[in-house]
């Protein structure tokens, strides 16, 4: 998969803060532009990016939020918030495949998809 994440960190700045759900507003850093917005990645590259091999999965955290990622059937993590030499397999092991919460890309998903001038995948 070549994807820019350089061009994804410059799309989400410009997103920006307020299109963060509110509990995730206050701590939000330019610096780490991708932190708050799993889900809206998650599915930009689930529905443009990547091929059908990689599923939607959801991992509740202890403090009752989420986050999610994409995993293929050979258990491979695709998760473009946390960086690789940080992963904790324990953590991704407690994930389950969930569905998004709507069959296309949500509003949020499209003003990334735009900003970042993505084709939607034939499946």
């Amino acid at each position: 998969m070549i994807f820019d994440v350089d061009k994804l960190d410059d799309a989400l700045r410009v997103m920006g803060r307020k299109q963060l759900k509110p509990e995730f507003r206050e701590n939000w850093d330019p610096e780490h532009p991708r932190d708050g917005f799993c889900y809206v990645i998650s599915e930009v590259l689930y529905h443009y990016v990547v091929s059908d091999d990689f599923k939607p999965h959801v991992v509740r955290n202890e403090n009752g939020s989420t986050h999610w990622y994409l995993q293929n059937n050979l258990g491979e993590i695709l998760d473009l918030v946390v960086d690789p030499g940080d992963r904790d397999t324990d953590y991704y092991a407690r994930g389950k495949p969930h569905r998004f919460r709507t069959a296309n890309v949500s509003k949020r998903g499209a003003m990334l998809t735009n900003l970042l001038r993505l084709v939607k995948q034939l499946r």
